[in-house]
């Protein structure tokens, strides 16, 4: 009879064991499916911050690109403007010389120093040539010349 009831303690020990690690099993299924929920919001939320992150370094990027070439721009611009500042000051210091005055007096106001002449030299008449005055023939005319009448 011990031997049974030891039998007996045996079969319901091991039966309870054997619901132990069914109930840890669903527990730990539970549990794995627990754990994924957490770990996927996370890598959802990653993958968002890298997505936004990647997007502000493309617009960072383009802007510099922008920003560079305006200052090359720039660059360019105010190096023409020192060129024509240079050009200036050269004209103003030729402007004060009696001679480049007398010039421009004479070119501008047509004057001229006492015991000078002033002599204009007139561009010659224009007569219009022969093949101008076919052209302003009419179709018809060019037609009639051609066939003889």
């Amino acid at each position: 009879m011990i031997t049974r009831n030891k039998k007996k303690m045996k079969s319901r020990a091991f039966a309870a064991v054997q619901k132990t690690f069914k109930l840890d099993s669903s527990v730990r299924r539970r549990r794995s499916h627990q754990n994924i929920l957490p770990s996927l919001v996370v890598s959802v939320i990653l993958v968002l911050i890298i997505s936004f992150l990647a997007v502000s370094n493309l617009k960072i990027k383009q802007k510099r690109e922008e920003t560079v070439a305006k200052a090359e721009s720039l660059q360019r611009e105010m190096q023409n403007l020192e060129n024509q500042s240079k050009a200036l000051q050269a004209s103003m210091s030729e402007s004060t010389e009696q001679s480049f005055l007398e010039k421009e007096a004479r070119e501008k106001f047509q004057l001229k120093k006492p015991g000078e002449e002033v002599v204009v030299v007139l561009p010659p008449e224009q007569t219009p040539l022969p093949q101008e005055q076919e052209k302003t023939n009419s179709f018809w005319e060019a037609i009639l010349k051609k066939l003889g009448f």
